[in-house]
C-alpha cells in the first residue's frame, strides 16, 4: 500500500513538474523584433545600448524612446552599407553615435540581437554659407543638395560642426575653418550624422569662394 501511495506521489509531482515547465516556457516565448535606433554609450562585447526611433509592434511601447540595452552574442551577424550596398562587417565596426537596425527575439526580458545593421548617414552637400559661429565651431549651410536625406532637408539651412579633424579649403589651399565667411558664398561639405539629435559633423568643406 505505502508503494501504490509512494507511486501516485510520484506521478502527481511528476505531472506538476511537466506543467509548472509549460507555464514556465509559455512564460518565455520569444518575440521577433525589429529595432531602428542610436547607439547612445559606448557598447561592450555583449551588450549594446539603443535609443529606438522605430520599432515593430509587438516591442514597440516597450523601446521606443528608451535607452534599451540589447544583448550581442558570437552568433550575431554585423553589416554596413558599402557603396549603398550591404556588406558583411564585425563589432569593431560598430561605435557610439551611430544609427543601427537590430532584429531578434525578445525571450523573458533579455532582447536577443541575430544581426545589426549600421545604416549609413554619411553625407555630401552642396550649397551656400548663410551663417557661422566661430565660438561654437558651426557652419550654417543652405542646402541645394544632399546624398542624405534631400527630400527632408533641401532648401533648408543645416547647422554642421568642425572639428581640428575637419579639413576646410578654399580655391585648392587649406584654410582655417574659422576664415570661412557668411556672405552667401557656394560650399560643398562632407561628413556624418551622429546621436540622437542628428548632429552633422564635417570632415571636408570646399569653399567655392
Amino acid at each position: 500500500m505505502n508503494q501504490l501511495r509512494l507511486g501516485a506521489l510520484a506521478g502527481v509531482a511528476g505531472i506538476a513538474t511537466l506543467l509548472l515547465a509549460l507555464v514556465v516556457s509559455q512564460g518565455q516565448a520569444a518575440t521577433a523584433f525589429v529595432v531602428t535606433g542610436i547607439i547612445d554609450v559606448k557598447l561592450t562585447k555583449s551588450v549594446v545600448n539603443i535609443t529606438a526611433t522605430k520599432a515593430s509592434a509587438d516591442v514597440h511601447d516597450e523601446v521606443f524612446g528608451k535607452n534599451i540595452p540589447y544583448s550581442l552574442s558570437k552568433s550575431t551577424k554585423y553589416y554596413r552599407y558599402v557603396n549603398k550596398k550591404l556588406a558583411k562587417t564585425g563589432i569593431g565596426n560598430v561605435r557610439m553615435g551611430q544609427e543601427v537596425v537590430v532584429k531578434g527575439t525578445k525571450v523573458g526580458g533579455t532582447y536577443k540581437v541575430t544581426s545589426l545593421t549600421i545604416n549609413d548617414r554619411t553625407f555630401k552637400i552642396t550649397g551656400t554659407v548663410s551663417d557661422t559661429d566661430d565660438a561654437n565651431n558651426t557652419i550654417k549651410v543652405g542646402v541645394k543638395t544632399s546624398t542624405y536625406k534631400q527630400p527632408n532637408i533641401k532648401g533648408t539651412d543645416v547647422t554642421m560642426t568642425y572639428s581640428s579633424k575637419t579639413v576646410c579649403l578654399e580655391s585648392g589651399k587649406e584654410i582655417g575653418c574659422s576664415e570661412i565667411d557668411a556672405d552667401g558664398q557656394k560650399i560643398t561639405v562632407e561628413g556624418g550624422v551622429t546621436g540622437t539629435e542628428n548632429t552633422y559633423e564635417l570632415l571636408k568643406v570646399t569653399n567655392k569662394k
